[in-house]
């Protein structure tokens, strides 16, 4: 480890891991949680070998089977879930900024709104400065 600067390498982990340690401890959890169907398959694999070389052939079938169910039925959780928490992320992202856009886009909207009934309220609570004009009933020259 030393000609290949492995000690180096550790070194550099350890002392980011104890920079960063949520990181760190969210990383070590995904992949455990990754690698545990994995072990699970290798642990039933190494006793099948063990129950082999015992002579316990009908066991070993049953422990086959139902190590392969286990290891579809987590292969297919896995499949399902991932997909569906994408999703609601997604959706949850995107709803939540739709709401918060709403809510910003009306208050833009109150206050404009809000300033053009002052701007009217005021030209109609105004006096006029010219009299009103009249409307007669005969037509009048323009000659």
């Amino acid at each position: 480890m030393t000609e290949l600067g492995g000690n180096e390498f550790l070194e550099a982990i350890a002392a980011w891991c104890a920079r960063n340690p949520h990181i760190a401890i969210c990383l070590v959890a995904g992949g455990l949680v990754f690698m545990l169907p994995f072990l699970i398959i290798f642990g039933f694999g190494i006793a099948t070998m063990l129950m082999t070389f015992t002579g316990l052939l009908v066991l070993e079938g049953t422990l086959l089977t139902i190590v392969s169910m286990v290891f579809f039925a987590c292969l297919g959780g896995f499949a399902i879930i991932v997909p569906l928490f994408g999703v609601a992320a997604v959706a949850a992202y995107f709803g939540f900024a739709q709401v918060y856009g709403l809510y910003d886009g009306m208050e833009r909207h109150k206050s404009a709104l809000v300033k053009f009934v002052r701007n009217q309220r005021r030209t109609y609570d105004s006096p006029p400065s010219s009299p009103p004009a009249t409307i007669s009933e005969e037509p009048t020259s323009t000659s």
